[in-house]
């Protein structure tokens, strides 16, 4: 096992993540207004998708790990492969919310838990399970939450699971756009939103709420996760949607 872990991080590390650092061209900025409930049933819908991307992630003490990735999501089983540098070495995560096999250049190995297996087997941790509700824009259900909306009931931040979730760049049906924001902590004000959800004060800056038709939908492109171990950027350039 340390033998596969080896070779595994020779490949992905690289130190730092920098590949979020470049500047981004952003278009005209295109918003869409939908209540927060219509929202969250609009991104339930998308069940089959696929996204394309770089991932760093980084441990606080200082390692990093840089890699290409492809997500591919039919219904309740996805595919996540993971491409070293130069695509020297890749892995592939196959599974659904029962089960999930780790398939390496030497190895298969199956298991009941998607971050463990992940984390022995390669060294990375990666909040698997609930990533394939946070790269959409959603918590996960049934487990408590925290959430900070913009003015168009987009996520800029989520509280779940340890994890701290920041939503910086969001796209919309090929046409991008950026929001500004400020947030502080609503201590004083806070009402509940759902059963488990609590909605923070955020404070905007920049753009007013517009109304628009629902027909289109907003999805993240730029996310960072951090926890008291380890800071994740995810920076997706491509979605398709089925």
């Amino acid at each position: 096992m340390i033998k596969i872990i080896a070779l595994i991080l020779t490949f992905f590390l690289s130190g730092c993540a920098s590949f979020l650092q470049a500047p981004i061209t952003r278009n005209k900025p295109v918003n869409h207004y939908l209540p927060w409930a219509q929202r969250k049933a609009q991104l339930n819908t998308l069940q089959s998708w696929q996204a394309n991307g770089n991932i760093a992630i980084h441990a606080n003490k200082g390692s990093g790990a840089n890699a290409s990735f492809n997500w591919q999501q039919i219904q309740r089983n996805y595919q996540l492969r993971l491409f070293g540098p130069f695509g020297i070495q890749s892995i592939l995560l196959s599974g659904n919310p029962q089960q999930v096999t780790l398939f390496t250049r030497n190895q298969v190995i199956s298991a009941d838990n998607a971050e463990s297996l992940l984390a022995q087997q390669t060294g990375l941790h990666l909040p698997v399970s609930q990533l394939y509700y946070w790269l959409r824009g959603l918590p996960a259900p049934q487990l408590r939450y925290t959430i900070c909306l913009d003015a168009y009931n987009r996520l800029l931040k989520l509280r779940q699971s340890g994890w701290r979730i920041e939503y910086l760049h969001y796209t919309n049906i090929g046409k991008s756009y950026s929001q500004q924001w400020n947030f502080r902590q609503g201590a004083a004000k806070m009402s509940n939103r759902s059963v488990y959800g609590i909605h923070e004060e955020c404070e905007l800056s920049g753009n007013t709420a517009e109304n628009s038709s629902a027909k289109s939908m907003d999805i993240p492109d730029q996310i960072v996760l951090s926890n008291p171990q380890w800071k994740i950027r995810i920076l997706i350039t491509h979605w398709d949607i089925n």
